[in-house]
Parts: C-alpha cells; structure tokens; sequence
C-alpha cells in the first residue's frame, strides 16, 4: 500500500504515536504480567498454597512491601521504615499499627536509642513470607524460563535503567536491589 505524503503523518508525528502505542503496550503488558505471576501463585495446590495466596491478596501494597522489606531485614526503625517506603513517619506509624493488630510484626524497644523502636515481623509471619518468596519465586523463575539468559539479562538491564534513572530525577537513592523484585 502507497501512502500519500499528504495525509502521512511527518516523522515527528509517527515517532509520538509509535512512542504512545508502545506506551500503552508496555502498561498493558506490565498488567497481564502480574496477572501470569498471581495466576502462577494460584496454580500451586494445597492448603499451604491457598492460604498464603489469600494473605497476598488481602493485604495492600505496602503492607506486603513491610512484609517483605522485613523479611531480609531483622528489624528496622519506624523512621528507616517511612524512608525505604518513601511515606511519611505518621503513615508509617498507621501501617504498622495495622500490621500489629494483625499480628505480623512486633515493636520492639531499639537497643541503642530508648525513645525509638524497631519493627520486626513476628516468628509466624517471618515463616509465612519466607513461604510466600518461595512461592512467587517459583512463579517468576517458571515464567522467566522462557528467555535465554542474554534476553533475560537484557530484560534485567534495561528495566534497572528504567527504575535507576526514574530514581535519579527525583532525588531518590537506589534503596532496593535485586532481590526486591519478587512482588507480585
């Protein structure tokens, strides 16, 4: 098919359409990703399973990321805590004072400083994230299996890109590394 230069958009308009359709495939993209991921979560049969599938999915965001954060972490302080999670020290305090009454983690005094405390994940939810990073871990090794090691490199590099340089025009130190990427 012969495009009449007239009505063919210049190079200038091609390059912002392509740029926003491919835009709009990377979010669609992102959304069934994580749909593969929890779909790849709920395939795993047994009590075990479906019990920790409904702590992922009746939790919110950052109650998983405290979770998690915790998990490689043997205590924080609230203010480490506000700043990993980039919220506010009040926020932070609401966050755990829901987990506490769910009792995932414990407050307990800081060794070091008598007016603050670390957070910690109790000995049960300790047990129940380090199965559930287990879980998701299968998951993404399940789905990443179909990329050679070059493509998932690729993958890997340019998607650190993305987060680094988006880090990096606002202000923000790199506060995650590798190991963070297993939410689902």
């Amino acid at each position: 098919m012969i495009r009449d230069p007239k009505c063919s958009p210049g190079p200038a308009a091609r390059d912002e359409s392509s740029r926003e359709l491919l835009a709009r495939e990377f979010t669609e993209l992102q959304w069934r990703l994580r749909l593969r991921l929890k779909g790849s979560l709920a395939a795993h049969s047994g009590a075990t399973a479906d019990r920790l599938a409904h702590l992922i999915t009746s939790t919110t965001i950052l109650q998983r990321q405290v979770v998690m954060l915790l998990a490689r972490q043997e205590a924080v302080s609230m203010s480490d805590l506000a700043r990993q999670l980039v919220i506010s020290p009040s926020s932070a305090t609401e966050l755990v004072d829901r987990l506490v009454e769910r009792q995932w983690v414990e407050r307990r005094p800081h060794p070091a400083d008598r007016r603050a405390v670390l957070i910690r994940l109790t000995p049960e939810a300790r047990a129940q994230a380090d199965q559930v990073r287990q879980l998701i871990m299968a998951g993404v090794n399940q789905l990443l299996s179909r990329l050679d090691d070059t493509e998932l490199e690729d993958l890997v590099g340019l998607l650190r890109r993305l987060v680094d340089s988006d880090a990096e025009s606002q202000g923000e130190a790199r506060t995650t590394g590798p190991e963070d990427s297993d939410h689902p």
